[in-house]
């Protein structure tokens, strides 16, 4: 098995969901990057629903202990 170098990498939190064929951000009223918006248009597109920061303080307040244990399992050290 080939190792690969891991990185800690802020992702926006969201929720989401299934769009329905061909949706687009203009039926639903949507902007990219704002308040909710479609992924890409087509069979698989996804509505996405960016969290507010106090909503996403609170996950990455909940999840630290997990995140720990994962790092500690697979060794993940923060490059200096």
């Amino acid at each position: 098995m080939t190792k690969r170098a891991a990185s800690r990498g802020r992702r926006p939190v969201h929720t989401s969901w299934s769009a329905g064929p061909n949706l687009t951000d203009a039926d639903i009223g949507g902007v990219r990057g704002e308040q909710v918006f479609i992924n890409r248009v087509g069979p698989d597109g996804i509505m996405i629903v960016p969290l507010s920061e106090t909503e996403r303080a609170a996950i990455a307040a909940e999840s630290q202990s997990l995140v720990e244990q994962v790092e500690r399992t697979i060794g993940f050290q923060v490059q200096r």
